[in-house]
């Protein structure tokens, strides 16, 4: 599922695509997901990172590596037009990261209808954490592309931060 982040003065542009119109969506979920994770690693609690920063194992100073438990947000949009579906989709999905404490790793639509009306259902997983410091106003209608193309489906969304 590829997608590509765009030059854009001040804002971050995402072209996403896929042979179908979900593969285009996961896609561009996915490269949100990127864009609002920190660079924690994995299973590392804050402390253990920041040995890990300064060159220390992180492994029996204080404390031994403890896994984050793991998440899941099932979340679901419902609109009457393609274009709302694509920017509600992602803004329901970096808000509720946000207000969830939700350090999002993978994105898995489970339902979709692309035909009025429209419709998505998706998981999100990944552990309890904070966002990156990306600081995201909103998820826009500027430049938004959502076309049928004869390879499959193109997304072009901006992101202002």
């Amino acid at each position: 599922m590829p997608y590509e982040f765009l030059e854009h003065t001040g804002d971050v542009k995402i072209r996403a695509t896929g042979s179908s119109f979900r593969e285009a969506l996961e896609s561009a979920m996915q490269a949100l997901i990127q864009l609002i994770s920190s660079n924690e690693a994995p299973g590392l609690d804050e402390e253990d990172e920041a040995s890990q920063k300064n060159g220390k194992s992180g492994l029996g100073e204080k404390k031994a590596q403890t896994k984050k438990a793991s998440q899941e947000l099932l979340l679901e949009v419902e609109t009457s037009n393609i274009k709302d579906l694509v920017v509600m989709a992602l803004e329901r999905l970096f808000v509720m990261c946000e207000i969830e404490d939700v350090l999002p790793r993978s994105v898995k639509i489970l339902e979709e209808e692309h035909e009025n009306p429209y419709y998505v259902r998706f998981a999100v997983f990944g552990e309890k954490g904070k966002l990156s410091d990306t600081e995201i106003k909103a998820i826009t209608y500027h430049q938004l592309r959502v076309d049928k193309t004869d390879d499959g489906w193109l997304i072009e969304v901006v992101i202002d931060i």
